[in-house]
């Protein structure tokens, strides 16, 4: 009795041990085809720039990788081994290990209702640090079927658009694709560039083309079979126009017409008006586009750019005349030590120099300042250290009256006394130089031998 329940008992803990076992298999079987489900298939046509890819969890639908790897950041960054993002789907390579070679699949339906006969695959591969040496490419294939033809290599260090007709198609309605990149380092030699696609378009060649996403410029038929009437429109770009014054209280700007933006080849007046007090001295900015920057009212020609002017203005100024009284003399004029002209406007405050030039046997007798008699300090020269008004400054020169032609003369190794505040003469041991005091001119008189 005792032998049969111990039969008994043993074959029910096989019984139960056997029923835990398969229940346990069947659960992970259960977990291992839930996390290896395949991704949702994505219709036809299909369009992809992997703008929002920016972590593992936004994988595009439709898109599956080979293996698990990390996601490490935007493409063209880092040198670590992993997955690259932000408007393209990248890889960085290493030599060995997981991140040695990659692959991603993308499955799509054939939702079109019809056979498949001929598909156009597009895309373009991106290429980054391109100072390395390793230069790794793609390899593509459609339903296990390598196509060389959709290859794209880094070698060439630049991006490269790479499309292709994939014809003897026989996809039914409601049918599975699966369109593979793979890379990997075998082959590269060195550090590898990062390597990546984007703009990816698919579509079926049997019917009607659909539109390509627009670029700013082009619009992309990768594949004409029938007659296409296209239609372009263009629109002006917008550009700005900024006005400004300098002083800011120096005066108004404006311009006609007055809009927010403008176009190429927009006429548009400017007027620069100075306050009262005032002056209007030149625009400033981009005056390359005006027809003459130094009046207040000029036109501007608007060029394929925003465009920034600013008026000037500066204080009060006053009318500078000025001549010779007769003849015999010129006279000239600066104002802040630059040349200006009889007639010309100065600004207040400034400094004014008159330089009168007599004719040879003349000098300067006095100056008239407007319509004063001024008697001259400096042999020459007036003045004016500060201008407050309006000037007119004449110049009046006189003959220069000498005795009889010397005959002989003494030198003298001293000091000599001509007369009570005539001047005096000194002897420097080469010769005799005689300087006639205050009001006083020079006058040689013969000593009779």
């Amino acid at each position: 009795m005792k032998q049969n329940q111990k039969k008994h008992y043993k074959h029910s803990f096989a019984a139960l041990f056997a029923a835990a076992f398969f229940t346990c298999l069947s659960s992970l079987e259960a977990v291992a085809q839930e996390s290896s489900s395949p991704p949702e298939p994505q219709n036809i046509p299909y369009n992809q720039s992997f703008a929002n890819f920016d972590d593992l969890e936004n994988l595009p639908a439709g898109w599956s990788l080979d293996d698990e790897y990390s996601y490490l950041g935007s493409f063209g960054s880092g040198a670590t081994g992993g997955l690259r993002g932000e408007g393209a789907l990248g890889f960085q390579l290493t030599a060995s290990g997981l991140n040695s070679s990659f692959a991603a699949s993308l499955t799509l339906v054939n939702n079109t209702g019809t056979t498949i006969n001929g598909l156009m695959v597009s895309y373009t591969g991106k290429v980054a640090r391109v100072d390395q040496d390793g230069t790794p490419h793609w390899i593509v294939s459609v339903n296990g079927i390598t196509h060389t033809e959709l290859e794209y290599s880094t070698a060439d260090g630049i991006d490269k658009q790479v499309s292709h007709l994939i014809s003897d198609l026989v996809i039914e309605a409601g049918e599975n694709l699966l369109i593979e990149w793979a890379t990997t380092q075998a082959g590269t030699t060195g550090t590898r560039r990062q390597i990546g696609i984007t703009d990816v378009h698919i579509h079926s060649a049997d019917g009607p083309l659909p539109p390509a996403p627009p670029t700013e410029s082009s619009f992309v038929i990768p594949y004409l079979d029938e007659d296409v009437e296209m239609q372009v429109a263009f629109e002006p770009i917008d550009y700005q126009l900024f006005l400004s014054k300098q002083p800011e209280g120096g005066g108004t700007v404006t311009a006609s017409p007055q809009q927010e933006v403008y176009h190429i080849n927009d006429l548009v007046m400017l007027t620069a008006s100075p306050n009262p007090e005032r002056f209007f001295t030149g625009w400033s900015g981009d005056t390359q586009f005006l027809d003459d920057p130094g009046e207040e009212e000029v036109l501007l020609t608007m060029p394929a750019q925003d465009v920034s002017l600013t008026a000037n203005f500066s204080g009060t100024r006053y009318l500078i005349q000025f001549g010779v009284d007769g003849e015999n003399g010129v006279i000239d004029a600066t104002a802040n030590g630059e040349i200006i002209e009889s007639g010309d406007e100065v600004e207040k405050g400034s400094e004014v120099i008159f330089n009168a030039t007599p004719g040879e046997g003349y000098r300067i007798k006095h100056w008239i300042i407007n319509g004063e008699v001024v008697e001259p300090e400096n042999e020459g020269a007036l003045l004016i250290h500060s201008l407050e008004t309006d000037l007119h400054v004449m110049a009046k020169f006189e003959e220069v009256t000498t005795g009889a032609p010397p005959q002989r003369f003494i030198a003298s190794t001293e000091d000599v006394l001509l007369g009570p505040g005539d001047g005096h003469a000194c002897y420097d041991a080469t010769k005799t130089i005689f300087v006639p005091g205050q009001g006083f001119f020079l006058q040689w008189q013969p000593v009779v031998a």
